[in-house]
Order: C-alpha cells, then structure tokens, then sequence
C-alpha cells in the first residue's frame, strides 16, 4: 500500500480512489491510506493477521471489502 500510494500520480484527482491489495492493510498503512486523502475503498483478498488496520480504515469512513 505504501509504494502504491507514493506512486500515486498527482495528477490523479478526487478523494474517491480504490485501492487493491492482497493483504487487509495493517495499521501503519492503514494511516497512511487515511491521510492521503484520496482512497474512499479499499479491497483486499486475504486478512492480515492483525485486523487493527481494517479496523482504522473503518472508523475513519473507509469502505473496507474482502474480494474472492
């Protein structure tokens, strides 16, 4: 999630960005998502181990979905 959010072009516009990745972000990257502003989903496909992370991105209003 990090490397995708620094990779994220500036250029990109709007806060209702989806975000992609295998694993449910932990809560470093949870952070980080929210503070950029710009992820309004996120979707994983497996849980991490730690579900703080899921948790964060919830309560900050982020829609937060597991995919098969």
């Amino acid at each position: 999630e990090m490397n995708a959010l620094i990779k994220l072009p500036i250029a990109a516009k709007g806060n209702d960005l989806l975000l992609l990745t295998t694993l449910s972000p932990c809560k470093l990257c949870a952070g980080l998502i929210i503070n950029s502003q710009r992820i309004s989903e996120v979707r994983f496909n497996v849980w991490h181990s730690d579900e703080s992370g899921t948790k964060l991105l919830q309560k900050a209003g982020i829609n937060v979905n597991r995919f098969l």
